[in-house]
Formats: C-alpha cells, structure tokens, sequence
C-alpha cells in the first residue's frame, strides 16, 4: 500500500486541519492505486506482446516483498526496471514453482 502519501482532499470536510488546505497525508491501499495503474501501463507499452495476465504476473513476479512494524504488505513494492527486464518465461516458472 501506498504509506503517507501527499493526496489531494476536499477541503469543505476539514477546512483548517492541514497546513497545506485541500490536501492531506493517507495511507493505505488506494493510495498506491496510480503507481500500480502507471507500472501497468508501462509494462504493456514495453511487453506489447503479453496479455494483461502476464503483465499483471510480471509485476507481482518482480516486486520486492516490504515488510514494516510486523505488516505484510500483500504484493510489495514494484520494482519497475526489474519487471521490464525480467524474461516472462522465467517468471511464469517461478511462480509455477512457488505455488
């Protein structure tokens, strides 16, 4: 998930609780919602080839597991550059496997 993370809010809910008015700090995971869409869309432009399962497997495939004050974080962090690099082949084994 997303952890404290700069967010546009609406300012007539809390009007003077923040220092900066009409944003806020959130955590969680809609938070990390627009980093997973964007590596989404940067693997399929780069891979073009694969289809959105195998995309979506080479982002989970490649992140790297985040661990925080005994948390787990259920996918963990993307790693961009690795998932671009990475050979789908061997990926697919690995998960395969890992199951």
């Amino acid at each position: 998930p997303g952890d404290h993370i700069l967010s546009t809010h609406p300012t007539k809910l809390i009007p003077n609780f923040y220092s900066v008015r009409g944003y806020e700090i959130k955590s969680g995971t809609s938070q990390a919602a627009p980093f997973v869409a964007a590596a989404m869309a940067i693997l399929r432009a780069v891979h073009t080839q694969e289809n959105v399962d195998q995309t979506f497997l080479r982002l989970l495939a490649t992140s790297r597991e985040v661990a925080t004050e005994g948390r787990h974080f259920a996918a963990g962090q993307i790693q961009i550059g690795k998932a671009i690099r990475a050979q789908l082949s061997q990926i697919e084994t690995a998960y395969v496997l890992n199951k």
